[in-house]
């Protein structure tokens, strides 16, 4: 019988691809995604070799699900090109090397801070109603008065000849099942459990069919403060000479852009609620990397005096309250009993829409 041996001077020849393809897509963690928090929206980034793109798809499907990660965007594919690679840091020359011997890489980004479900959750201000109240009265109005016996719809803020209503928005929507069964609807498809959606399929009806989705819901909030206001001249003030306006907060969506929340505004402020002047959309986005906190908000306004008021107004209470909260803040940790400057500043970033 003869017995083989593996000579020091023998080598293994490990399997190299020819094509290295990335995947992107955004992505939510699953509920049993032992890793990351529900919230934590990402891009996944993964590399895989193999000369067979189709292949390469189905297997980066697979570690998105052996991952426990659901797709939330559609996948998009592309096959790297080796001359361009070599051109970069080394990081990413080592990922692309270990992808064409075989070994998957799978990247996640996060949109927001960096965390995982065994890190305390990340301490950051919160813009309540009470910051609102401050903006109205900075500007020169403030709070309806009104007496805890009335019972009647009303609005919240009085400021010259306008009655304003504030409406804040916090849901994700993108995260409810109600939501994904809706748009998977829009890319039904009975074999497959990954839905991939081009470009080029989403055209204006598509896009009329996916603004429907989230335009309803904008569309009661616009319609229910019309009569909020239209109650409040008629019940309360009993003059009906006051204009309206809306004041919306949208406090860090993921379901959708601030452009695309401005343009579902504006269409149902148009068509549902003519009694309705004026209109203020303020989103709000904390962005937190556990060193360094960000607050980002853009203003949506039509540029009449009222609205300058309030935008500038908003501005300076904004940067008010977020002195009061990290001074606040860093003293209750370092001395609950005495209070401190705080060393530290929270960095403001704005958009005017």
């Amino acid at each position: 019988m003869t017995n083989f041996a593996l000579r020091k001077t023998d080598k293994i020849k490990l399997k190299m691809s020819q094509f290295v393809h990335r995947f992107l897509l955004k992505a939510i963690p699953s509920e049993n995604n032992s890793e990351y928090l529900y919230w934590q929206i990402a891009t996944l980034c993964i590399l895989i070799g193999d000369d067979n793109k189709i292949l390469a798809l189905n297997k980066a499907r697979c570690l998105i699900d052996k991952k426990k990660w659901l797709p939330v965007s559609e996948i998009y594919a592309s096959t790297l090109i080796e001359s361009i690679i070599y051109q970069h840091e080394t990081s990413l020359i080592a990922n692309y090397e270990k992808a064409k011997i075989g070994k998957d890489c799978f990247l996640v980004f996060t949109d927001e801070w960096w965390g995982f479900r065994n890190l305390p959750l990340p301490i950051y201000p919160k813009i309540t109603e009470e910051v609102i109240d401050r903006v109205f009265e900075k500007a020169g109005g403030g709070r309806l008065p009104c007496s805890a016996h009335i019972t009647v719809k009303n609005a919240d803020y009085v400021i010259d000849d306008y009655i304003f209503e504030l409406k804040m928005i916090r849901e994700a929507k993108s995260i409810k099942q109600t939501f994904q069964d809706k748009m998977t609807s829009l890319y039904k498809n009975k074999t497959a459990k990954f839905i991939d959606m081009e470009a080029i399929d989403f055209d204006e009806i598509n896009y009329k069919m996916y603004a429907d989705i989230f335009k309803k819901s904008v569309r009661h909030i616009v319609e229910y403060s019309s009569e909020q206001i239209k109650s409040t001249k008629k019940n309360i003030l009993k003059n009906k000479k006051y204009k309206g306006g809306i004041f919306i907060l949208s406090k860090g969506l993921s379901s959708f852009t601030p452009d695309f929340l401005r343009e579902l505004v504006s269409e149902s402020l148009r068509k549902y609620a003519k009694t309705i002047k004026s209109g203020i959309l303020v989103s709000i986005w904390v962005e937190a990397d556990g060193s360094d906190t960000s607050l980002n908000y853009s203003i949506m306004f039509n540029q009449t005096p009222i609205e300058k008021r309030l935008q500038q107004s908003f501005e300076i209470v904004i940067r008010e309250y977020l002195t009061e909260w990290a001074k606040k803040y860093i003293s209750d940790i370092k001395n609950p009993h005495r209070a401190k400057k705080s060393k530290k500043n929270i960095n403001i970033k704005k958009k005017y829409l």
